[in-house]
């Protein structure tokens, strides 16, 4: 009986995520895609950054996080936990894309990772980006599994611990690639790199992530 109900809930799932992907795919074929030219006109670096060098580009208001097409913050807070948790535990994350401001040398616009990004930002207590006021109150870690000395702990209640405290430089020297697009002449393509990342972003199913995690999995 219960693999039925896990059957259902799986295929339920999958239902949920086609939908979303062929509602992604609607958008992008109703989108005024770039041309050839003006593809072939961009650039793309990579690189490593430190999640302290990171929140300080944030606090200087040089990643401008929310361009029109960007979504809400909408991670919940137990997902935004297990990101810090991550971090701390040196796990590999996915990278995040940036785009070079065109209009001001050293700035960026976030393509893909503004939940992590606005993570970061909550979890170290950020009090504006650049100037505008972080309205949202500080992270207080949830539901950790591995790092469960953390739960309940906020950035500063860690950084007066003298317990906790040295975990903290595991997570400001965690690296974060960043992929960088650093030439562009039109909006049309960097709203269609971020659809396309967006259209790629399918998650497992339940299921998917059971049999992942089951024996001899690699």
């Amino acid at each position: 009986m219960a693999d039925k109900k896990v059957q259902s809930t799986d295929s339920k799932d999958l239902d949920t995520f086609e939908s979303d992907f062929e509602e992604i795919q609607e958008i992008e074929d109703e989108l005024e895609q770039p041309n050839l030219t003006s593809i072939r006109k961009s650039g793309l670096s990579s690189t490593d950054w430190t999640v302290e060098a990171i929140v300080l580009q944030i606090r200087k208001g040089n990643i401008d996080l929310s361009p029109n097409f960007q979504r809400r913050f909408a991670w919940v807070e137990k997902r935004r936990s297990q990101f810090i948790e991550s971090l701390v535990l040196g796990y590999p994350v996915p990278p995040i894309v940036l785009a070079q401001n065109q209009k001001q040398s050293g700035q960026f616009i976030v393509l893909d990772g503004k939940q992590r990004l606005m993570t970061l930002a909550q979890f170290f207590d950020l009090p504006s980006i650049g100037k505008h006021k972080l309205a949202i109150p500080p992270l207080k870690l949830k539901n950790l599994k591995i790092k469960s000395d953390w739960n309940n702990q906020t950035y500063n209640s860690i950084l007066n611990s003298p317990a906790l405290k040295p975990d903290l430089s595991a997570l400001e020297n965690a690296s974060i690639r960043s992929g960088i697009i650093t030439s562009w002449d039109s909006e049309e393509f960097l709203y269609s790199v971020f659809v396309r990342l967006n259209q790629g972003s399918l998650p497992l199913s339940p299921q998917e992530l059971r049999q992942g995690g089951g024996a001899g999995a690699v």
